[in-house]
């Protein structure tokens, strides 16, 4: 996590269950739900739903672009009763600099926000008169 204002960046490692239940693909049921046009590409629109080791299922709307390889450039997901609608655009299919995924440099690391959070507070405190 990148915090520009405060020129400070978090490393947080995945935790090793949530990485172990990365790694187990899900099973993916698609149905085509009729077509679109989104932000100007023509696509699918799909019912997703996918089935997760553990059991739990996660349902969305994705509306693949097809003069972008399928690119899903819609996705509707509904999750505790809210719906979240993602939408993509300017997409490009090029390979990114690895530099683009190294801390900033001239940024302090730190372990964990809160105290980062803790120490950039301290700093900003008025000093107290002796």
């Amino acid at each position: 996590l990148i915090y520009p204002g405060l020129k400070s960046y978090v490393d947080m490692p995945m935790a090793k269950d949530d990485a172990a239940a990365l790694a187990q693909e899900p099973t993916i049921e698609k149905s085509d739900l009729g077509k679109e046009s989104v932000e100007g590409h023509p696509t699918v629109k799909k019912k997703v739903v996918m089935t997760f080791a553990d059991g739990k299922k996660q349902e969305s709307t994705v509306w693949e672009a097809t003069d972008l390889k399928n690119f899903p450039v819609r996705m509707q997901i509904t999750e505790n009763g809210q719906n979240v609608v993602t939408t993509y655009s300017d997409v490009q299919f090029t390979k990114l600099d690895a530099k683009q995924f190294e801390a900033p440099t001239g940024f302090e690391r730190y372990d964990n926000p809160q105290k980062m959070m803790m120490e950039k507070m301290m700093g900003n405190a008025p000093k107290a008169n002796k």
